[in-house]
């Protein structure tokens, strides 16, 4: 009976880690488009909402590692959303990352809380000296010629990958 009431759990919590995955990524790029003056490539925050989706529709399939997955599809993704967009307009991922971490903790088992603070962790640690690469040197951050408006308030030279001076 008690492994049934915490199958029924499991399940609950996933259905709430899907919802999240799938909202909060649109709701904070929509901000960030209409508000921070965000531009195209921050739409890269939606991949994580299709990340979740693909979560759900292999979620029988992947078993009690569905979970883990949720917890870290923010993590990584944000990682991703920080080095590719631009410069400073999602601001509110130590937030996203705190709130994730609770929602860890009705899954009553440490090792999802281990593993959310590790992926978190990791992701953002091995993001960094890319991020700051990226930006010390330079080089354009969106990784696509130099064909976009770059988020650090200068325009890049097309094709060459380096700021218009």
């Amino acid at each position: 009976m008690e492994l049934e009431v915490l199958n029924e759990e499991e399940k609950r919590m996933n259905l709430i880690l899907f919802v999240f995955m799938l909202a909060i990524p649109i709701v904070a790029t929509t901000y960030v488009m209409l508000f921070n003056n965000g531009t195209w490539i921050d739409l890269i925050a939606v991949s994580m909402s299709f990340m979740s989706i693909l979560v759900r529709l292999f979620e029988k399939s992947l078993g009690k590692y569905a979970k883990y997955i949720y917890l870290s599809i923010m993590p990584v993704f944000g990682a991703v959303t920080i080095v590719v967009g631009n410069d400073g307009v999602f601001g509110a991922f130590p937030e996203a990352f705190l709130l994730l971490l609770m929602l860890a903790v009705p899954y009553y088992n440490l090792n999802t809380i281990k593993a959310t603070a590790i992926t978190t962790l990791g992701a953002n640690l091995n993001a960094l000296p890319v991020y700051l690469g990226v930006y010390r040197n330079g080089i354009c951050p969106c990784h696509y010629g130099c064909l976009l408006y770059c988020g650090s308030g200068k325009e890049t030279v097309l094709g060459h990958g380096r700021w218009k001076e």
